[in-house]
């Protein structure tokens, strides 16, 4: 370790003694939460876990083969959530008036956004029948 060579002290030393040193020195540059942020990442059973995602494929196949009248809301979702890149958050907020008919299409309004600025989105002729 680079810290331990700068303060002459040997590299396998870990004592209370060394680690109080250290702490205080990192305390000296970081925040506390920081701090235990890097202590928990160096952890032997710290395993990062990733989200599963669903990829274009998926999607595809999830569009064609999965029935309209099982996964009616599903699929209103996964239109809502790919035409409008909706958070989870903004489509539970979501209510009918939030929906116009423009014609063959349909205008989505999400008032409520998480950087409080308003935005809306189309829904084209092919996937509006779902909504």
């Amino acid at each position: 370790m680079e810290w331990h060579r700068t303060k002459g002290i040997e590299e396998n030393d870990f004592s209370e003694k060394v680690m109080l040193v250290y702490l205080d020195h990192l305390h000296n540059k970081y925040a506390p939460s920081s701090i235990w942020c890097f202590y928990s990442i160096q952890c032997n059973h710290n395993v990062p876990k990733n989200s599963n995602v669903l990829e274009g494929p998926d999607i595809n196949r999830f569009w064609t083969k999965a029935s309209d009248l099982d996964h009616f809301a599903t699929k209103v979702i996964l239109v809502l959530g790919i035409y409008g890149t909706t958070r989870a958050d903004e489509l539970t907020k979501l209510v009918l008036k939030d929906i116009e008919v423009q014609g063959a299409v349909y205008l989505v309004k999400i008032p409520d956004t998480k950087n409080k600025l308003p935005r809306s989105f189309t829904i084209e002729q092919e996937y509006a029948a779902f909504v």
